[in-house]
């Protein structure tokens, strides 16, 4: 009978893997991208958390570069009424400047 494999801690039963040429380039991507938190270490593959999902980024060499498609559902950011002018309007940066530019 084969044994069952229990995923390490913090990995879910499928953990997605990007091979990239540029390892740096795809983790800052992926964090402007998609709020995600994690860092490059040198010696293994960086472990990015998008949410509550794991993502491994590996660069090239040891593997081939293999694409990623990515379905990311994320929440809509809750936005708070506005306090400057009492408007009913949630705040948005474009619709209030708190101060004007120097002439």
């Amino acid at each position: 009978m084969p044994m069952e494999a229990v995923p390490p801690a913090g990995y879910h039963t499928v953990t997605p893997r990007m091979v990239v040429s540029d390892l740096t380039g795809a983790v800052q991507f992926l964090r402007a991208a998609f709020d995600a938190t994690g860092d490059v270490i040198a010696v293994r593959p960086a472990e990015i958390r998008i949410g509550e999902t794991l993502v491994m980024v590996t660069p090239a060499g040891a593997r081939d570069l293999f694409p990623a498609f990515f379905y990311v559902y994320r929440r809509r950011p809750r936005l708070s009424p506005c306090t400057r002018c009492r408007c009913s309007e949630p705040r948005r940066a474009a619709r209030h400047t708190v101060r004007r530019p120097a002439s």
